[in-house]
């Protein structure tokens, strides 16, 4: 299933970054409510917390996808238009593996579908009435000012703090430990010689701890 917004309003330029996070934390949020649906068949009315026993297996991969236990389920990419000042419009483009039950060869070890995970055929129209009301709800806090709040909940949902990780950047290769996130969004990595690098995106990866 892909979901299109278009958006067009005056977010100042350095809010860019934030749009991809809330699109992020409105899709994992839609994923969750459609599973405790399913176990309880009794909507969720409290928007504002994740449930930790829920979720056990359900984050987000910097910067932009969704996994359910550890596979991606869902892609969200985003485009915009900005002068000097302010964005002129922007584009989120939102996949979600919804009732696919087999995927290509070169892909089934790392994607998924939330038929597989919740093992129910999911009704589409519930799934993007969802996600379009936890997009409205977590946008409306971008468009207030809050963008420390949304960033919060969305490095509390990314479960990479701390990781030796692996990043693909600009055609390089880096290694190091996540240290944080910037307050605008960006990975911070120290690397074994404790450079600090920044990173807006590119591919990560777990590294396997020695043992």
């Amino acid at each position: 299933m892909l979901i299109y917004y278009f958006i067009e309003a005056k977010n100042t330029a350095d809010q860019v970054s934030f749009l991809t996070i809330t699109a992020s934390i409105a899709v994992m949020k839609s994923l969750l409510k459609i599973k405790e649906n399913l176990q309880t068949d009794q909507s969720n009315n409290n928007l504002n917390k994740f449930d930790v026993g829920a979720k056990s297996s359900l984050k987000i991969k910097w910067p932009n996808d969704i996994l359910i236990s550890d596979k991606k389920v869902s892609g969200i990419l985003s485009e915009m238009s900005a002068d000097m000042d302010y964005i002129k419009y922007a584009v989120i483009g939102i996949g979600i593996n919804v009732n696919q039950e087999f995927f290509p060869e070169e892909i089934e070890g790392i994607a998924t579908s939330l038929r597989l995970e919740y093992q129910q055929t999911i009704a589409r129209n519930k799934l993007l009435e969802n996600v379009l009301e936890s997009f409205e709800e977590y946008y409306n806090l971008l468009l207030a000012g809050r963008e420390q709040e949304l960033l919060e909940i969305w490095k509390d949902n990314l479960a990479i703090i701390g990781e030796e990780v692996t990043i693909y950047s600009d055609d390089n290769l880096y290694y190091g430990r996540v240290q944080d996130i910037s307050d605008q969004g960006e990975l911070i990595l120290l690397d074994d010689a404790n450079r600090i690098y920044k990173f807006w995106a590119g591919d990560v990866t777990l590294r396997k701890r020695q043992i």
